[in-house]
């Protein structure tokens, strides 16, 4: 099944040293209260076109989020970046602590609320407060309880 392999690969990532990512749990390795460090501008992406991106499957018009991830554009000839400041600032605005959903969640700082493009294909809205569909939320939490145990038991006996 999708939990019992997702268990599988992030408890043998961990123990093996790795950083395991997982959809459900994008900061399994290093919690956060962002889904990933291109939302709050921590990292960027540089298309080849120049185009900057808050995320990597937002990377060209062609995209129903284009408007709202790429938020710059490279000028190779001036050597200068040129920055949308107010679509920077949505993108930083996810924030799992703003989702009321969320609010005591034990998993909240490993999924962050969830991949803001996954949801909106999945739910159709870009709301920096929507929260993850209620069997994905059980799903999420399965896993992480689920390897959690897995990791207690390996180093405790």
């Amino acid at each position: 099944s999708y939990a019992k392999a997702s268990i599988d690969a992030i408890y043998n990532g961990i123990v093996e040293g790795l950083a395991p990512e997982c959809d459900l749990l994008s900061n399994i390795a290093n919690p956060s209260i962002n889904i990933c460090a291109l939302m709050p501008g921590g990292e960027i992406v540089v298309e080849p076109t120049g185009k900057m991106t808050g995320c990597y499957a937002v990377y060209d018009e062609k995209h129903p989020l284009s408007n709202r991830f790429i938020y710059g554009q490279y000028d190779a000839a001036h050597k200068k970046l040129a920055v949308d400041v107010k679509k920077q600032q949505f993108l930083a605005s996810f924030d799992v602590n703003q989702i009321e959903k969320c609010k005591d969640c034990t998993a909240k700082y490993f999924c962050c609320g969830g991949c803001p493009v996954s949801k909106y294909t999945k739910i159709g809205t870009l709301n920096p407060n929507s929260g993850l569909p209620e069997d994905t939320c059980k799903m999420t939490r399965h896993i992480l309880r689920q390897v959690i145990l897995k990791l207690w038991v390996r180093y405790n006996g």
